[in-house]
């Protein structure tokens, strides 16, 4: 319990002073190669991108149910944190973002808001796919 409380103070500290711009990935790779996601925590990305790709594959339109899902996979994420090092310091620079994404997404006020959010969690999906695996 002590480890999830201090990896939540030390996920809104990073929250709080990173630079959150998607289109600008500050990622970058191991030496060329893909950073390693332990599988603890990868599968909850996996997941969630899973429940992503299926509501705009379906044209869904419940964009605060999606937010919804994808909180629950980023909280099962945070909670199984157990990564260290400079993959770990990587993977937050792709995170927090796409944290604040989803929060977008789901304080949108209109379809519209929203379809912005959405094509930003692509491409935030997609800069994972580039520098993790």
């Amino acid at each position: 319990m002590k480890n999830i409380l201090i990896g939540l103070i030390a996920l809104a500290t990073a929250y709080s002073c990173c630079d959150h711009n998607i289109s600008e990935s500050s990622n970058k790779l191991n030496d060329g190669n893909k950073w390693e996601v332990n599988d603890d925590m990868k599968i909850h990305i996996i997941q969630g991108e899973d429940i992503f790709q299926a509501y705009v594959s379906e044209d869904k339109s419940d964009y605060k149910a999606l937010a919804n899902e994808l909180k629950d996979q980023n909280n099962k994420l945070i909670e199984s944190c157990s990564m260290t090092g400079q993959s770990h310091d990587e993977l937050h620079k792709w995170l927090m973002p796409h944290l604040e994404l989803v929060d977008k997404l789901g304080n949108s006020e209109s379809n519209e808001e929203a379809k912005k959010h959405i094509s930003d969690l692509k491409l935030s999906y997609q800069q994972y796919n580039l520098h993790f695996k």
